[in-house]
């Protein structure tokens, strides 16, 4: 298995790879490559600017409490993404002692349709979090330029408050 992972990553070393916290030694692209080289497996790096970590990025986009914890579980939940066949670590460890491949081959493909629903929902802007407006754009003249900016109504009420404070402002001088 970590000889064709790796023969895909040679093949595709200029592609991006979306993860989900896969930035350590223990779990991570480290551990793959850990483990590769105590098998004798040919290794190939992944630059670091084509990878991705949508656990982060979510939390860039929509601030950290977006959603409870685990988040994985709590966005899935919330967005109605289905986890048919995906098992969780234990389950994969079990599966792999009793030889049950198709499963992990089945739950490995379960958790990259889950990635890619979160990341077209994150890319079409429907994607549903418990996020406020102020986690999201922040309370500073630059969050309510970007607030106005991704939305038409917030940009027509801030048009209407500048035109009223200049009014009273005006008026005051």
């Amino acid at each position: 298995m970590l000889n064709e992972f790796y023969e895909f990553v040679e093949e595709h070393k200029h592609y991006k790879w979306i993860h989900w916290n896969m930035r350590n030694i223990n779990y991570g692209f480290e551990a793959l490559e850990q483990r590769a080289k105590i098998f004798g497996v040919k290794t190939f790096d992944i630059k670091v600017e084509n990878k991705f970590d949508l656990a982060r990025l979510l939390i860039d986009k929509y601030g950290e409490n977006y959603s409870s914890h685990p988040r994985l579980n709590s966005i899935m939940q919330m967005n109605k993404i289905s986890p048919k066949h995906w098992l969780n670590g234990d389950e994969e460890a079990t599966a792999f002692e009793n030889m049950e491949y198709v499963k992990l081959h089945q739950s490995t493909l379960a958790k990259v349709d889950v990635l890619e629903n979160i990341l077209k929902l994150t890319a079409e802007e429907s994607l549903k979090t418990k996020s406020k407006l102020k986690d999201i754009y922040g309370i500073s003249p630059q969050g309510l330029f970007e607030l106005a900016k991704d939305n038409w109504l917030y940009s027509i009420i801030l048009i209407i408050l500048s035109a009223l404070l200049g009014a009273f402002f005006g008026k005051l001088i």
